[in-house]
């Protein structure tokens, strides 16, 4: 028989199994990590049974009742870093709140709040209830479908087969239509003649930034096949979605994770060489950096100049458009130069301005950048430096997409946010062992 130890301090009333399945995968203990293993191991099951409107609800609440439930019964105190995200997030709601009863707009990004910002907010401080390994487990077992997608998905897309067929949910004004349509690629009508592979998502943008933010979680996974086979998926489902964003990201998160590896005196004294050698060569590494911001944008021209165009017109509304603290409140239907689409989406700095002004943009960013320096001097686990790296790649993402978009599909991060911040005293044995 295994033996089972119980932690005194940590959220575990009952003495956990050490038994794995195969390909290292940990055996979820408890209900809570139940919900979180087969609500992310479940993603493409929701998709393709057209449930993508109401998925972040299905997958996400048992994991947030489940850990009511436990805090409740348990009266935990969070830490506060995850009570920063739970104040920061509702601080947002209370903002759209604001907004509604003062203009009387945007009253459907309201409930849209539970659907986006809702697992930043609660999932944080469900986290101490659920081991960083559970979360690991159900990342690969989702990388291993993600493999199997791409390579069917591949194959039927450059044979001309694209199926597509509609979600039983009713299309509602705060759920964008995309996601009520099951489809392996974007809609001809948007994506032209190319054929972007979506995954769980309503565009590939998304499933790009899933794809990234998921191969570097599978990278605490244990050395096994799975975390292989994961992997190998993640990077091909990111190279079939054709995002520019994920790749420069996907390496910059890798390599934030094994930098900090190093002792936390060299890491810091390698930043201050580096910064040293960038002051002395600023004008080669200015001239290598525009070219190889060209190069970037030159491999799909269009798409970067609409976005530009974006940025600009969220930016001169934001700064000439009389709602510089609370922002507009909604998007606005932009005109021919970026293709009818709205003013206040496709593009998160100048967009989160836009529609929430300067304290919404403080409230979502906070966070997020509070969490990479915590991350930083956390320590030197797996899960820690996965944190870190997460959060510098939100950084990232602030160039090009919104953050709360993203959050629908990348909330096992924030599980792993309330795991490494929760405090833990010594193990104590739930028996003793024998020595037999």
């Amino acid at each position: 028989m295994a033996d089972t130890i119980l932690h005194r301090g940590e959220p575990f009333g009952e003495a956990r199994p050490t038994g794995l399945w195969p390909g290292g995968l940990t055996i979820p203990a408890s209900p809570v990590e139940h919900a979180v293993f087969w609500g992310i191991a479940g993603q493409f099951v929701f998709y393709f049974a057209g449930l993508a409107p109401v998925a972040p609800l299905l997958a996400t609440g048992p994991v947030m009742a489940l850990a009511t439930v436990r805090i409740m019964r348990e009266r935990c105190v969070p830490h506060w870093l995850p009570a920063l995200w739970f104040a920061c997030t509702a601080g947002v709601l209370v903002q759209l709140l604001a907004v509604f009863f003062l203009k009387g707009v945007g009253g459907w990004y309201v409930p849209g709040w539970l659907l986006t910002f809702g697992p930043a907010a609660f999932l944080p401080v469900a986290g101490a209830f659920v081991r960083k390994s559970v979360v690991f487990s159900a990342v690969a077992v989702l990388g291993i479908q993600a493999l199997l997608y791409s390579a069917v998905a591949g194959v039927a897309v450059a044979a001309g087969l694209d199926p597509a067929y509609p979600s039983p949910i009713p299309v509602t004004r705060m759920m964008d239509p995309a996601f009520h349509s099951v489809r392996l690629t974007q809609p001809p009508e948007i994506a032209g003649d190319e054929r972007r592979l979506v995954a769980f998502t309503p565009y590939p943008t998304s499933a790009g930034a899933a794809a990234c933010v998921f191969a570097l979680l599978t990278l605490g996974h244990r050395r096994s096949w799975a975390q292989a086979l994961a992997l190998a998926g993640w990077l091909a489902l990111l190279a079939l979605t054709h995002v520019r964003t994920g790749l420069v990201c996907v390496t910059l998160g890798a390599a934030i994770y094994y930098a900090l590896l190093l002792r936390r005196r060299h890491l810091l004294l390698g930043a201050g060489v580096a910064l040293l050698l960038a002051a002395a060569f600023t004008g080669p590494l200015l001239r290598g950096a525009e070219l190889a911001n060209r190069t970037l944008r030159s491999q799909r021209p269009s798409s970067s100049q609409d976005r530009a165009n974006l940025h600009a017109l969220a930016w001169e509304g934001w700064l000439y458009g009389g709602d510089e603290v609370l922002g507009t409140g909604a998007s606005v239907r932009g005109g021919p130069i970026v293709r009818d689409v709205g003013i206040g989406t496709h593009d998160w700095a100048g967009a989160n301005l836009f529609i929430r002004g300067a304290l919404g943009f403080g409230l979502t960013l906070l966070p997020v950048a509070v969490t990479l320096v915590f991350g930083f001097f956390a320590g030197l686990a797996p899960a820690e430096r996965l944190v870190t790296a997460v959060a510098a790649v939100l950084l990232v993402y602030t160039y090009s997409q919104e953050l709360q978009t993203l959050y629908i599909y990348i909330w096992p991060v924030f599980l792993l946010i309330g795991g490494i911040a929760r405090r833990t005293l010594p193990p104590v044995l739930a028996a003793p062992l024998s020595t037999a």
